[in-house]
């Protein structure tokens, strides 16, 4: 698909992904080789292996558009590990959070009844 822009380089379908990171570690095709054939920008393609070796098969998926939930962790390893790593210590900054509030609304309490 052409881009929409007018300029002469292609946006990648989630399928001619697969395939340039197919041709790039399976042929050991360039990235200049891959830009070519697939009349894309040279760190198009450069990019689009980089993202497959620390995100694996999820970084074919299509990320553009509107997402109604913006509250999904990013984490660029493929190690499960890391995922939950990153989602409990996003878990422990809320539970800080909601502690401070709570100690916050108990002193005004407090400063209230003394008044």
């Amino acid at each position: 698909m052409a881009n929409k822009k007018g300029n002469k380089s292609n946006i990648l379908t989630p399928e001619q992904r697969k395939r340039l990171v197919n041709d790039h570690f399976k042929k050991d095709l360039s990235w200049r080789e891959l830009s070519i054939k697939y009349n894309v920008s040279y760190s198009a393609a450069r990019q689009t292996c980089i993202r497959f070796e620390n995100e694996g098969e999820a970084s074919f998926e299509v990320k553009s558009g509107n997402s109604s939930n913006h509250t999904n962790i990013r984490v660029n390893s493929v190690d499960p590990r890391d995922k939950q790593i990153a989602q409990l210590l996003k878990r422990n900054k809320e539970l800080e959070m909601e502690n401070e509030i709570i100690k916050k609304f108990k002193e005004f309490t407090k400063n209230q009844k003394t008044k």
